[in-house]
């Protein structure tokens, strides 16, 4: 099995949701559903970020200006995320209040 982290770009509408607020969506250890958004007009390889009770939060960074050094880009996901019929993640840690969620992939090593 493979450990990959990414790191999330918020969408305007989540933004708006939480701007101002003490509170966020993005706790440490929280679940995260990562689904390949085919009809994305914007991005050929979008990934997008679901969490429980709040639909899609935002996407996978996919940008030289937007990934964190280190995170893997939606770009080097996307084909993965695909196949497995979208993958589970968990919020790690926070930079500047957003998620790095580290995602397991493949099969389980004995």
């Amino acid at each position: 099995m493979s450990i990959k982290y990414v790191n999330l770009i918020t969408t305007p509408d989540c933004n708006r949701a939480y701007e101002g607020s003490t509170r966020s969506p993005f706790k440490l250890g929280a679940k995260v559903k990562l689904v390949r958004e085919l009809g994305n007009i914007y991005d050929t390889e979008a990934v997008a970020i679901h969490m429980e009770n709040l639909d899609k939060v935002g996407f996978v960074a996919n940008s030289t200006n937007t990934v964190i050094y280190g995170c893997s880009s939606a770009g080097n996901l996307c084909k993965e995320v695909e196949a497995a019929g979208g993958l589970e993640g968990t919020i790690l840690f926070l930079v500047s209040g957003l998620p790095i969620i580290e995602v397991k992939m493949g099969v389980p090593e004995d």
